[in-house]
């Protein structure tokens, strides 16, 4: 199954400090595997005018353990005060779902 959103950057954001997807599963899998992608843009420019994902990671889960996938790499410097971010998390498991509570989002 496949999960998104979009966030706003406040207006006072000036960098990012970190960027944190909160889940937990309902199974174990010591090597589950989730892509991330990522697209921001600012009003007035196309929604894919920054794009990044991540494809290559595994992740160990616990069943019903709350867990903190960090994807501050995925951005670099290249957010900007008042951008749209958009966030997609595919579970790629064959059996087991996940469920995702929120992003945290730590700025300057």
């Amino acid at each position: 199954g496949e999960v998104g959103t979009t966030i706003k950057l406040p207006n006072d954001f000036s960098q990012l400090e970190s960027m944190k997807i909160i889940l937990f599963p309902e199974g174990t899998d010591a090597a589950w595997d989730i892509d991330i992608e990522s697209d921001w843009a600012a009003v007035g420019e196309v929604y894919t005018t920054h794009t990044a994902s991540n494809t290559a990671s595994t992740y160990s889960l616990t069943i019903n353990v709350l867990k903190e996938i960090d994807i501050t790499s995925l951005y670099g410097q290249n957010l900007k005060n008042g951008d749209f971010v958009g966030i997609n998390l595919i579970n790629n498991h064959a059996t087991l779902d996940l469920n995702v509570l929120g992003i945290v989002l730590r700025y300057k």
